[in-house]
């Protein structure tokens, strides 16, 4: 993915750039790190095209 990829959290709808995602130790997997919101710590998000829509 493009770090410049606009993002928006499914919890919290925070928008904010793939980049700015917080990574941190995975829970489930060992020695794995995982992509958060900045804001809510909430690893999944839905990707938003040029206009700042969630891309189909």
């Amino acid at each position: 993915m493009s770090e410049e990829q606009k993002v928006q959290c499914t919890r919290c709808r925070n928008k904010h750039l793939h980049s700015e995602r917080v990574c941190v130790p995975s829970k489930w997997l060992s020695g794995a790190r995982d992509l958060v919101c900045p804001r809510c710590n909430c690893r999944n998000y839905y990707k938003l095209d040029a206009d700042g829509k969630r891309a189909a």
